[in-house]
């Protein structure tokens, strides 16, 4: 039977670097919060120094849901990424807490919000000739490509998109059909399960630019401090 109150959800995004984990955790400081990651490269383990994961200590005070869940030679996507978030949703509302979905990866975000558009499947073989193309003859190519047979993904993809690019091309060459006949809305109300649920979103954006780039140059900084290099070229030798 579907509960007829809805339950909270606070989701906190912005562009990288403007603060979404720091304020994340001052909130948790004053507030029953359940932090969930929504980023797709803290998912995997040992990538620490590049993702920016918070620290170790950070970690045990303010801990996160949905990170550190894969090796980085297995692929996550999106719809494993929803498996795993509702059910931390569900978790935190168990235990009486706020689910706190952090972080800027847009499509996860999107597609907990308004549901998968029903894809067909990947295909390795298709998918093969279009990265040879691209090597080639470098991603503009493939949008000269699509647009030729799909002038009006064509125009709403960015030449430099290559992942979009790809699976619009994918999709236009397996079922003769435009991505965008697969695109559906969102429904109405948003739903956890059985559980309708309000959300509450602070979309941070940076009063100054020039400030936050700044910011990204001491972060970058301090990466290479603390070992990002060797710690690429350890997950190169896996």
């Amino acid at each position: 039977m579907m509960v007829s109150h809805p339950r909270s959800i606070l989701v906190i995004t912005g562009p990288t670097g403007i603060g979404k984990t720091d304020l994340a955790m001052r909130l948790a400081d004053d507030s029953p919060l359940r932090i969930i990651s929504a980023d797709s490269v803290m998912v995997y383990r040992h990538l620490d120094i590049g993702s920016a994961k918070p620290s170790a200590s950070e970690l045990e005070r303010y801990p996160h849901d949905l990170i550190d869940l894969v090796e980085p030679e297995y692929p996550f996507d999106v719809g494993q990424y929803l498996l795993h978030a509702k059910r931390s949703i569900q978790h935190a509302w168990q235990r009486n807490e706020v689910p706190c979905l952090v972080g800027g990866t847009i499509l996860y975000l999107k597609s907990l919000l308004d549901g998968l558009d029903p894809l067909p499947k990947a295909d390795p073989e298709i998918r093969k000739r279009i990265r040879e193309k691209a090597e080639q003859q470098g991603w503009p190519a493939i949008h000269d490509w699509l647009k030729g047979l799909d002038p009006g993904a064509a125009e709403i993809i960015h030449p430099n998109h290559s992942s979009r690019l790809e699976r619009a091309l994918e999709v236009r060459i397996k079922t003769g059909e435009s991505i965008r006949s697969f695109w559906t809305e969102g429904p109405s109300e948003f739903m956890i399960g059985d559980q309708r649920a309000d959300l509450d979103v602070l979309a941070l954006i940076p009063a100054d630019r020039e400030k936050l780039k700044e910011r990204l140059n001491r972060r970058f900084d301090s990466m290479l401090d603390r070992g990002f290099v060797d710690e690429v070229q350890s997950l190169r030798t896996r």
